[in-house]
């Protein structure tokens, strides 16, 4: 690069760089007319903007590279994917360019880039091959390995908690301490004792922390406390990343508090005796040990993490769901009368919503990726929020909410409202934003608790053979990524290509109202089928990257000393990366 256009770029702010995309991007180079032919449909209106402005647009091509490397720098991959498309000059010095390679990989592997750190660039994209070389292509006919286990009844209290596909079976031995089971698909099945009273109650797991909260209550406190132990999975014992072993909550009952954990913060809830008072629903850092938010809201509340800095609530007349903003640590006692971010209304004559996908709190999922530079795109996380409806009769509805919404809502926000609190209606946001199912369909297994992964969540649907009056269940996996759904349709329009074994368009319509509709893109993949043992039934279905783990109990609903079982499936990988 020379002096003058060091010296030139050195003065341009990002306003400046930012006016100069807009100018330029829509008239970069007229692409040939193979390119145009091959170009997507989501990319014909850049195309056309380049017939249209081809006059003013020929002096990119003497433009430095590094101007162009700059420009092509500051667009979000959708739009560098298309310039790539387009214009054989810019194709060209995308593929001699690492850093936009390693951008396009992240994006199509579902990731983003993490913390600067010090890896380099070559590191991070040697590591980001291997990760996708570790993840899974569905395939027709998908094929799974399964591992299958039950556990007889029990004359102690048992307590089974899972976390990804991993399961926590704990057994009171009575003598002040627990026997934990703990069983992972592919591997040998380990034994910890955990020292804590019968009355204790396992509350939540994370494996990528090796962290595992159990509440008990604090028999020396003067009035109702519980002692959340902070302990590590692989010995029982305290934590040793944590500053203290354990942290004290108000709460009379550990049931009566769930907990979720995202990296290093986990929250939970202040339960009252009054269960008309209100609850102080908590965000602490437990590794440090240390308070960072605290709101009050009525009893009937529910919370789960958006992401480091957002917390989604749905409290008061339980009709919409609220993004709270997380303060930094130290300021906890100034957001008590915090105002929500955003407020998302559901639909008319929705209520009784939850963001809890189980209201006893024993599925969870790992939130990191231990070692990588790169964590999971926050955008294409979805959100499960339950609730009930008049649609039009009482029906069970289960929202699926893609991360991008939530993002792109709360963006709107602050350019229009500022740091003000801003309330959208349903229709506003919901029916190209969300993806709206009926829960008591007859094609689905009712009172089902499950987690989502990433773009994902699993379904289980069930269907009665006329012939032998028997049901068949089989596992629905549910995708909102576009790219998953874009595979899907280019792999029916190659003939020979293997594709996903999707659901029929008749099945499919029996999972939405006939009434209300909230569609974004999405795919419905077909699973194995199950055969849960004797007088067992399923109940909990929790997925991560490799497969699924179906838990069934017997004679449900949840008892304490029932016997247990699950089937653990995981994909058999046919080639590298994610289709």
């Amino acid at each position: 690069m020379s002096l003058n256009t060091t010296a030139l770029l050195s003065q341009l702010s990002l306003q400046t760089t930012q006016n100069y995309v807009e100018r330029h991007l829509p008239s970069l180079a007229r692409p040939s007319e193979q390119d145009a032919s091959s170009t997507s449909s989501s990319d014909v209106s850049l195309a056309a903007g380049t017939d249209v402005d081809w006059q003013r647009g020929t002096n990119i091509h003497t433009l430095d590279e590094d101007i162009l490397l700059l420009i092509l720098s500051l667009l979000d991959t959708d739009d560098l994917v298309a310039c790539k498309r387009s214009c054989r000059l810019l194709s060209r010095v995308v593929a001699n360019d690492a850093r936009l390679q390693y951008a396009l990989a992240l994006s199509a592997s579902g990731m983003v880039d993490g913390p600067p750190g010090e890896i380099v660039l070559g590191e991070r994209i040697e590591r980001l091959e291997a990760h996708r070389a570790r993840m899974t292509r569905l395939v027709r006919n998908t094929a799974f390995s399964c591992e299958e286990h039950v556990w007889s009844r029990s004359e102690q209290r048992v307590q089974v908690l899972v976390c990804d596909r991993t399961v926590f079976y704990a057994v009171a031995t009575g003598a002040g301490s627990y026997n934990v089971e703990i069983r992972s698909p592919g591997a040998a099945p380990r034994l910890v004792t955990v020292q804590l009273r019968e009355d204790a109650c396992f509350q939540a797991a994370d494996i990528s922390q090796d962290l595992l909260i159990v509440g008990e209550i604090d028999v020396m406190s003067d009035g109702p406390r519980l002692k959340m132990h902070l302990l590590s999975i692989k010995t029982g014992k305290p934590h040793p990343a944590a500053a203290a072993p354990w942290i004290g909550v108000e709460c009379e009952r550990a049931t009566e508090s769930p907990v979720h954990i995202f990296r290093e913060k986990v929250v939970w809830q202040r339960c009252q005796s009054d269960p008309q008072a209100e609850r102080d629903v908590e965000v602490w850092n437990w590794q440090t040990c240390e308070l960072v938010w605290r709101h009050a809201f009525r009893p009937q509340v529910s919370y789960l993490f958006l992401d480091d800095n957002h917390l989604i609530v749905t409290a008061y007349r339980q009709e919409a769901v609220m993004i709270y903003a997380l303060c930094e640590e130290g300021a906890a006692s100034a957001n008590g009368d915090a105002e929500p971010l955003l407020t998302l209304e559901l639909p008319l004559g929705a209520f009784r919503c939850a963001v809890h996908y189980d209201d006893r709190s024993r599925i969870h999922r790992s939130s990191a990726i231990g070692g990588l530079p790169f964590v999971p795109d926050p955008a294409l996380a979805v959100t499960a929020i339950r609730f009930s409806i008049y649609a039009p009769e009482l029906s069970m509805a289960l929202l699926l909410i893609p991360g991008a919404t939530f993002y792109e809502q709360l963006r709107i926000g602050r350019a229009e409202n500022g740091p003000r609190s801003r309330k959208v209606f349903w229709h506003e946001w919901a029916p190209k934003g969300a993806l709206l199912l009926n829960m008591s369909s007859p094609l689905l297994v009712g009172r089902i608790s499950f987690n989502t992964c990433g773009s994902r969540i699993a379904l289980i649907t069930q269907k009665t053979s006329l012939l032998y009056r028997k049901v068949s269940l089989e596992v629905v996996i549910l995708d909102l990524c576009s790219r998953a759904v874009q595979a899907v349709i280019n792999s029916r329009q190659l003939k020979g290509r293997n594709t996903h074994r999707t659901m029929s368009s008749d099945d499919a319509s029996l999972l939405q109202f006939s009434t209300l509709r909230a569609t974004t893109s999405h795919v419905f993949s077909v699973g194995p089928g199950l055969h849960c043992p004797d007088r067992h039934c399923p109940t909990m279905i929790s997925m991560d990257d490799d497969g699924f783990i179906v838990m069934n109990e017997w004679e449900p609903p949840y008892q304490q000393r029932s016997g247990f079982g699950y089937q653990a499936f995981t994909y058999k990988t046919r080639g590298g990366g994610i289709s």
